[in-house]
């Protein structure tokens, strides 16, 4: 199951760099239910999603087809970098 996450949430940000931030609902086509995160990296994304897979399949008797992931939100951190000109004291 980790594997399969790890490939779509992959799928999902092939464009985007790797310190990016997702946030990922859970809908469960059977009874309507829906879960979301909050903003996590890709790591924690794949594990939050899998503990999720695996409650709704042993506590709700669904199968993974009942499930469908939807990207809420991005975030990618930026950096701002700061150039010092060098000026010698001799002119």
């Amino acid at each position: 199951m980790y594997t399969v996450l790890q490939e779509l949430i992959d799928k999902m940000t092939s464009r985007l760099p790797d310190n990016v931030k997702l946030q990922i609902s859970v809908e469960n086509d059977r009874n309507d239910r829906v879960s979301q995160t909050k903003l996590l990296n890709k790591v924690d994304m794949i594990s939050k999603l899998a503990d999720w897979v695996i409650l709704f399949i042993d506590y709700y008797d669904m199968k993974p087809e009942d499930l469908t992931f939807k990207l809420l939100n991005i975030q990618i951190p930026t950096k701002i970098l700061c150039v010092l000109q060098e000026q010698s004291l001799l002119g």
